[in-house]
This record gives C-alpha cells, sequence and structure tokens, in this order.
C-alpha cells in the first residue's frame, strides 16, 4: 500500500489524471523494484520508460549562443525593427493622393470630366445665381430668419 491507496488504485487515479506529482513518483520508484507482482508487469515497463525518459531529458545539454552572439544578435533584431518602423513612417507621410486627380460632374444630365468645362458651367450657375430676383433672395433669407428663431 502507498499512502492509503493500494497499488492498483494508484495506478487507476493515474490513468485518470488525478495523481499528485508525489503519487506519481511514487508509482515510478515502486516501479523500479525487481520484486513487482505479474500482474503490474505491464505498468512497470511503462513507468520504467518513463523513469528512463526523464533520465534522458535531464541529460541532454542546451546549446546557447556565446555570449557576443546574443548580443549581436539582439542588437541586429532591435536595427531590423528600426528600420522597418522608419519604412513604415516615410512611405505613411509621403504617399501621394491615392484619389484621382480628375474631377466628375454631371451637365444637363450627362457626365463630364473636362475641368474646363466644368469650370465655365459653375462660373455661369454661380452668374446666374446673383443676377436672380434681389426680391426673392430676400424673401427667402426672410423665411429662414423666422425659421431659425422659432
Amino acid at each position: 500500500m502507498i499512502r492509503n491507496y493500494t497499488i492498483g488504485e494508484l495506478i487507476d487515479k493515474y490513468f485518470e489524471g488525478l495523481t499528485s506529482l508525489e503519487e506519481e513518483q511514487e508509482l515510478r520508484d515502486y516501479f523500479q523494484q525487481e520484486n513487482v507482482p505479474e500482474a503490474y508487469g505491464v505498468y512497470k515497463s511503462i513507468f520504467q520508460y518513463f523513469t528512463s525518459e526523464r533520465r534522458q531529458e535531464k541529460q541532454k545539454i542546451t546549446v546557447t549562443a556565446p555570449k557576443k552572439m546574443r548580443i549581436l544578435l539582439r542588437w541586429t533584431s532591435l536595427a531590423a525593427a528600426c528600420l522597418l518602423l522608419f519604412f513604415c513612417l516615410w512611405s505613411f507621410l509621403h504617399t501621394e493622393n491615392t484619389l484621382p486627380n480628375t474631377s466628375v460632374a454631371y451637365i444637363d444630365g450627362k457626365k463630364c470630366t473636362d475641368m474646363e468645362l466644368i469650370q465655365q458651367e459653375a462660373s455661369r450657375s454661380l452668374a446666374n445665381v446673383s443676377d436672380g430676383n434681389k426680391e426673392a433672395c430676400s424673401a427667402q433669407i426672410g423665411i429662414l430668419d423666422i425659421i431659425m428663431n422659432n
């Protein structure tokens, strides 16, 4: 019995994912023994495999770059980030107007893109407005004043 559990109960608990790290260590220690009952032979090989894998992981050597290389890599990364930021800002500030440089007006129901013709028609329309009846304009302004004051 291991800590108030039989081996069978602890194995069931292990495969259900309910064991603590201490209980898992107890299982690994138990299955390292030579005199494990035959009924648990399958589990012995599983836990011995897990134990050997953990030992191999501990023995693996982690390779790290030399200090000078890490410093160079950091500065290179920082320089690349700064260049990217500079390029993005420069392209944002120096982009030309992406809208077309053409104007469109509809004159007598027809689409017109000729800038000179559009300007002539606009001038003619403004002249017609200014030549209009001054009394009619005064009356409309009076109506607007009444509406705005109420």
